[in-house]
């Protein structure tokens, strides 16, 4: 687990909150190879989650 808290629905950004709608801004920042890492874990979750599982 990457993080102490476990998530909960409390975390979810709903679509009308007004923050979600206003636009957003560039952002340069340098990632250090873990956050390159924890980034790379986030997408994969996110495709893996999305892809039917196979039998």
């Amino acid at each position: 687990m990457l993080q102490n808290e476990v998530p909960t629905h409390d975390w979810l950004v709903l679509n009308d909150t007004p923050s979600i709608r206003q636009p957003s801004i560039d952002v340069s920042v340098s990632l250090t190879p873990e956050n390159e890492l924890v980034i790379q874990k986030i997408i994969d979750f996110v495709r893996y989650s999305h892809t039917p599982q196979k039998k």
